[in-house]
């Protein structure tokens, strides 16, 4: 988002005016100069791709689960013996599902 200072007029205009754009505006001396910077592109490595994996694995059994009202009482349970480690059934769940995860890993 550009910085934008108004005291008489546009005195000075800097960063990007919106977020797909690639170009900034930067103001030195009382002059803006515009820039066009080249977009970053994001290169996952396989170690944030299998943990992307497991979190897409996890929350697609956790989902389940909630959906089943059985199930659900089953996890409230667990947070109402858990003596404030857990604040909601799907808290309860995930943090199982997730350790057994890495378990099987």
């Amino acid at each position: 988002m550009a910085k934008v200072k108004l005291s008489e007029g546009f005195v000075s205009v800097s960063g990007k005016l919106n977020k797909k754009d690639d170009m900034v505006y930067r103001t030195r001396d009382g002059v803006t100069h515009e820039y066009r910077m080249k977009k970053r592109k994001f290169v996952a490595t396989e170690k944030q791709l299998e943990a992307q994996r497991v979190m897409r694995e996890v929350n697609a059994r956790v989902s389940e689960e909630m959906k089943n009202v059985d199930r659900k009482a089953y996890w409230q349970s667990i947070v109402d013996e858990s003596e404030g480690r857990y604040y909601r059934a799907r808290d309860a769940a995930y943090a199982y599902y997730y350790g057994e995860m890495l378990k099987e890993e």
